[in-house]
C-alpha cells in the first residue's frame, strides 16, 4: 500500500479536481462538436478558469501549445478570443470593489500575457481555418470587452491593453498588413469599425469610451504609420 503525505495527497486532489473542472467546461462546448480534449487549450479558452492554473497546465504540457484544433486554432487564438468579464476593469470612479473582484482585475489580460509568454513565437503567425491571425481576434474582444463592462476603467486598463497590441505587432509586425478576414480591413481600420458597431449594439448603460477604440486604432498605426499613407495620398 503506496502511503501519500498530506500535501502530496492535497496537491493530487487538486490536481483531480482542476482537470475534472476543466474536462466539464469543455465537454459543455468544444466536446459537443467532436472536438478532442486538451488540458491546455481547455484552460486558455475557458472563461472560468484562473491564470495561474492555466500557467500550471501549459508549463507541464508545452508541446500542447503548438498543437492546432480541428479549427486551425492554437490556445493562443482561444486565449485571443477569450471575453472579458466586467471585473477585469479596475474602477477609475473612486470606489473599491469587495474582495473577491479585485482578484479578478485584470485577470484576462494577465491570462492572454502568458499565452503570448509560453507559446512558441510562430504562434502569433499562425492563421486559423477564418483566416484570423490572434491579432485580429485580440483587436476585437479589447473593443467588444471595453463596451460590455459597463463601468469606467482606470488608465492602468488602458495601459495594459496598449502594451498588449505592441506585445502581439513586434511577435509578428506583418500581422498590420493582413486584413481582418470578418471586415476585410487592416487591423487599425478593423479596430475603427468594430468600435462602431459595438457602439450601436451596446446594451450597456454606461456611455461608450470613445477613447479607448481611439487608442487602439492609434497604436496600431504608432507601429506602422505609413499604413495610412496611401490613404491620406488619395
Amino acid at each position: 500500500m503506496i502511503m501519500f503525505s498530506r500535501i502530496e495527497a492535497v496537491s493530487s486532489l487538486f490536481w483531480t479536481k482542476l482537470v475534472s473542472m476543466l474536462e466539464a467546461s469543455w465537454a459543455a462546448g468544444s466536446g459537443q462538436n467532436g472536438e478532442g480534449f486538451s488540458l491546455v487549450r481547455a484552460a486558455f479558452k475557458t472563461v472560468s478558469c484562473p491564470p495561474p492554473v492555466a500557467i500550471i497546465v501549459a508549463s507541464m504540457y508545452p508541446e500542447e501549445l503548438s498543437i492546432l484544433d480541428t479549427q486551425g486554432r492554437l490556445p493562443l487564438h482561444h486565449a485571443a478570443r477569450r471575453p472579458w468579464h466586467a471585473w477585469d476593469w479596475p474602477r477609475q470612479d473612486g470606489t473599491s470593489d469587495n474582495a473577491n473582484a479585485q482578484v479578478l482585475q485584470m485577470e484576462s489580460a494577465f491570462l492572454l500575457r502568458t499565452a503570448m509568454s509560453l507559446s512558441p513565437p510562430e504562434a502569433a503567425r499562425c492563421k486559423d481555418k477564418s483566416n484570423c491571425l490572434p491579432l485580429h481576434y485580440v483587436v476585437r474582444t479589447f473593443i467588444r470587452a471595453c463596451c460590455s463592462s459597463g463601468r469606467s476603467y482606470s488608465p492602468m486598463s488602458v495601459v495594459e491593453v496598449l502594451e498588449l497590441l505592441q506585445y502581439f505587432v513586434q511577435l509578428n509586425p506583418d500581422s498590420l498588413h493582413e486584413p481582418d478576414p470578418s471586415t476585410g480591413l487592416l487591423p487599425f481600420l478593423q479596430a475603427a469599425a468594430e468600435a462602431t458597431s459595438t457602439r450601436e449594439s451596446c446594451s450597456s448603460s454606461a456611455s461608450f469610451p470613445d477613447e479607448l477604440a481611439t487608442s487602439v486604432v492609434y497604436q496600431l498605426l504608432h507601429e506602422n504609420p505609413s499604413l495610412a499613407l496611401p490613404r491620406i495620398q488619395s
